[in-house]
Formats: structure tokens, C-alpha cells, sequence
């Protein structure tokens, strides 16, 4: 077994295994401009067992009074305003999709916001790896 950079001709084998998973979330294309780094694992006849996109993404960030100093509506409209201004410069440069990633004291009541005025899907648990180059060696 061992990895190596996907080719055009493990698409179709790296469809179905995505297809085959169920997981619900679009799978990048090969060739997408957002993907930065794609490699598979094959076995020793060179078939695909596994593989990993890694996508270029957006990750927004707020930064907001807390407090009463603001009345609620007035932040609503400044974060339809942030929202509509930071889309209207993502799409153009290709992105299609944004993460934020909310801490658990106000998931609830601002994901519900999200979700109901914006639009925004919850998505899945994430995970970060901050130090990579010393961390998951093998070997």
C-alpha cells in the first residue's frame, strides 16, 4: 500500500468510493481550481482504496460587540450587510462554499440566525491540527 497524486484516470474509482460512503457532502471535482493538494492510497496492483482533497475554503470570522450597547436589530443588519459585502467579493474568486465556526456558548443562538436569516446549512463537527510538520509522523 502507499499514496501518490490522484490522476485523471482514478476519477471514476474515487467517485464511487465517495458515492459508495454516503457522507452527503458534494466531493470536489479532479481538475477544480479550489483543490490544492489530492492524493490517493492504492494497493499493490495500483487500485484506489482512500483518498483526500485538500480544498481551498473560506473560513469567516466575526467580530461583534457583546452586550446590550447595540440594539439586536441593528447587529442583524450590520451582519446582512457583512454577509451580503464579504459574497459578493468571494464569488467572483471561485468560492461557492464559507465555513464559521461558532463556540459552543452561542452555537445556539446564533447558528438559529444563520440558519433562519442567512440561509447557512449546519454543518458537521470540525476538527483543526495547528502544528502539522511535528505532529502525526509516521515512522
Amino acid at each position: 500500500m502507499r499514496t501518490r497524486p490522484m490522476e485523471y484516470r482514478d476519477t471514476d474509482a474515487v467517485k464511487a468510493i465517495a458515492g459508495a460512503a454516503g457522507y452527503g457532502f458534494r466531493w470536489p471535482e479532479f481538475g477544480d481550481d479550489q483543490v490544492v493538494a489530492w492524493d490517493v492510497v492504492v494497493d499493490d496492483n495500483d487500485t484506489v482504496i482512500m483518498a483526500a482533497a485538500g480544498v481551498r475554503t473560506v473560513e469567516l470570522f466575526l467580530a461583534c460587540s457583546p452586550g446590550g450597547a447595540t440594539h439586536p436589530f441593528v447587529k442583524m443588519e450590520a451582519m446582512r450587510l457583512l454577509h451580503e459585502s464579504l459574497r459578493d467579493k468571494l464569488v467572483p474568486k471561485g468560492y461557492s462554499e464559507c465555513f464559521a465556526f461558532l463556540p459552543p456558548e452561542i452555537e445556539k443562538s446564533h447558528g438559529r440566525h444563520l440558519k433562519k436569516i442567512f440561509g447557512w446549512l449546519k454543518a458537521w463537527p470540525a476538527y483543526v491540527i495547528r502544528d502539522w510538520k511535528s505532529v502525526g509522523k509516521a515512522g
